[in-house]
């Protein structure tokens, strides 16, 4: 009997040793179930899905010293859905609004409430109503970032036309049909041929009047934006169809490149630096960037590109236009919640971006080797233009644009001074989820499609309500409409 306990014995104690082995394994190897750091992957998708990070670089070494875990950047996962509901998604990825409405109400998002008073250093940084803006039904359930706080977009114009034409700078929507006409019929290259558009741009959102709405009092077609107090759709917006008679007016005396309405931008900045238009609509960014720069004058010796801000027009002085939560919603799976020492990580990792010294990290880099700092002031080494091409897949959180811009482009402040002075009106297109069953890809093509011969004159402008009807009532838009002014009225943005 006594042989027979021991052996017993033996088997009970093996038995609890393999059991505490499986327990100290935990997890599948990426939590910190076995004493390693936890490992944190995450997804910020837009740009970040087109650029290579460094699998070792001094960003990364110093957040994952921070927090105690290791971070590697992925692409956005094609099959986001599915790996969601398998457990199997990024632990920090990008989404827009109605992905997160949908995956919210699947369950598939962790509820950020229990964490909320850990989070503070992170809301602090983008204020409590931008994280506000992240909670369904009571929960927050994203990690809203840091907005843009202007737009970069002006029109762009051939200074040395006008001076050729003796023409002034147009203020005026009046001053810039005429200048338009001079560009087109007035031989402004001097070359002896009728070779030269007025304006030129691409087929995306309407790209060449992108600048022009505003002076008419709309902020363009299909945008979602408040005035008094009241959400207003611009397709609706009673004043858009001046606006659209103003842009068939230009497009019909041929002082519009017709190709405007199918070529794409890259496209439509190559003709104008080749002096096939001289007016444009573009963020300082794709004309004064160095790159951009070193083209426009390989194309065109001499040609000299100056910013035009927003003109006044039958409704004041014009205005831009921002989306500022464009590309602005983060979340993490639920699968998350299960792994504290993961999620300890990752609200670290949130809070320690959002702080005067993380931040700096993850948008200038490393002090004395890509920027040097005296007191507040920031200067940027050379290492910062080597190295910097990745360094925004870090800024989870945002950043401090007016900052960030001064300390990188410090020569390019000047265009981005007088493109963030432009009078601008908020636009929420990209917090609108539409309502269930309403078909956006069939309203929206039927929508452009229908504009475009607006603005080409192939319709009349007498039939634009009825389009209006057509688009609200057999497209259900009324319904997008109703929709977005709730959704925009419940999140505080008519206030």
């Amino acid at each position: 009997m006594r042989t027979c306990r021991t052996r017993a014995a033996g088997t009970a104690v093996a038995l609890l040793l393999a059991a505490s082995a499986l327990t100290a394994c935990g997890d599948d190897g990426n939590g910190a179930g076995d004493g390693a750091p936890p490992e944190l992957e995450i997804a910020v998708g837009g740009a970040a899905d087109q650029v290579t990070v460094p699998d070792d670089n001094p960003i990364k070494e110093a957040l994952e010293e921070q927090v105690g875990a290791t971070i590697t950047s992925v692409r956005t996962p094609e099959n986001l859905a599915a790996m969601l509901a398998a457990g199997d998604a990024p632990d920090f990825f990008r989404l827009n609004r109605t992905q997160l409405d949908l995956y919210a109400s699947q369950g598939l998002l962790l509820d950020l409430t229990p964490y909320r008073d850990r989070l503070q250093e992170y809301i602090d940084f983008v204020g409590e109503d931008v994280f506000e803006l992240g909670v369904i039904d009571g929960k927050p359930q994203a990690v809203v970032r840091k907005p843009a706080p202007a737009s970069y977009v002006t029109y762009w114009i051939r200074a040395d036309w006008l001076a050729t034409l003796g023409l002034a700078l147009p203020t005026t929507v009046e001053d810039f049909e005429q200048v338009l006409q001079a560009f087109t019929t007035g031989d402004p290259d001097g070359n002896g041929s009728a070779d030269t558009y007025g304006l030129t741009g691409s087929s995306t959102a309407f790209n060449p009047f992108a600048p022009l709405w505003g002076s008419f009092g709309t902020a363009g077609p299909g945008r979602f934006y408040v005035e008094d107090g009241a959400v207003v759709n611009g397709y609706t917006d009673p004043d858009t169809p001046a606006a659209v008679e103003y842009v068939q007016r230009l497009v019909g005396s041929g002082v519009v490149d017709p190709d405007s309405f199918s070529i794409d931008f890259n496209e439509a900045r190559d003709r104008a630096f080749q002096g096939r238009a001289g007016v444009m609509a573009a963020g300082w960014d794709a004309m004064k960037k160095q790159e951009f720069v070193d083209a426009a004058a390989a194309a065109q010796p001499g040609a000299d590109w100056q910013q035009l801000p927003v003109m006044s027009g039958p409704a004041g002085d014009g205005y831009i236009t921002l989306d500022p939560y464009g590309a602005s919603f983060f979340a993490v799976p639920a699968s998350v919640g299960e792994d504290e020492a993961k999620v300890d990580a990752l609200i670290d990792l949130l809070n320690y971006v959002s702080t005067d010294e993380g931040n700096r990290l993850v948008s200038f880099g490393v002090e004395g080797t890509h920027y040097t700092a005296d007191g507040d002031t920031l200067a940027a080494l050379p290492a910062l233009d080597e190295d910097g091409g990745y360094f925004f897949v870090y800024q989870l959180t945002g950043r401090d644009e007016e900052t960030y811009l001064e300390v990188k482009f410090p020569d390019e402040k000047p265009f981005i001074d007088v493109a963030a002075a432009q009078p601008l009106t908020l636009v929420y297109d990209s917090l609108v989820v539409p309502p269930e069953g309403y078909t956006a890809s069939d309203a929206e093509r039927y929508a452009t499609e229908q504009l475009v011969q607006f603005l080409t004159g192939a319709k009349s402008l007498a039939d634009y309500d009825a389009f209006v009807d057509e688009l609200t009532g057999q497209f259900r838009y009324a319904e997008l409409i109703d929709a977005g002014a709730a959704q925009l009225d419940e999140l505080g943005l008519t206030d």
